[in-house]
């Protein structure tokens, strides 16, 4: 579990352990304690859905590049990106993944999904998340 979800489940714990305070003392839980609840949870549940799609094959459905998911971001903004890294045709370098919008992804079932299995759960990444420089 990536620090960014052990942060929000805590503030998911945290306000659950409120809302059941009020219960128990008799109280209505209050309307922002629940749906900071329930929006953690979702955001939460939707990013454990996303990283189920790596290895998996997709292909980028503006500019039909395609290839494997080897990552998953989500942003302040509430945007996604999957990280997709071509097939390597054994000609020049090594080739470069590329971050697109999730609502530009085609997903195909019918490739089987890649796993890689080892004991180091610190296998590191093929490039970097993408750095936003604008305005600097």
């Amino acid at each position: 579990m990536n620090t960014d979800i052990r942060d929000v489940v805590l503030d998911i714990k945290r306000a659950l352990r409120d809302v059941m305070l009020d219960i128990n003392q008799g109280c209505v839980p209050d309307d922002n304690r629940r749906r900071r609840v329930l929006d953690n949870l979702e955001s939460v549940l939707d990013t454990i859905e996303q990283s189920g799609n790596r290895g998996k094959w997709a292909k980028d459905t503006v500019t039909g590049f395609s290839g494997v998911i080897t990552g998953y971001a989500t942003y302040l903004t509430g945007c996604g990106q999957y990280s997709i890294l071509p097939g390597y045709e054994g000609k020049g370098s090594y080739p470069t993944a590329c971050w697109i919008d999730e609502t530009r992804i085609e997903i195909d079932e019918s490739v089987k999904r890649i796993v890689i299995e080892g004991e180091n759960n610190d296998k590191g990444c093929d490039t970097p998340a993408p750095v936003d420089t604008r305005g600097r």
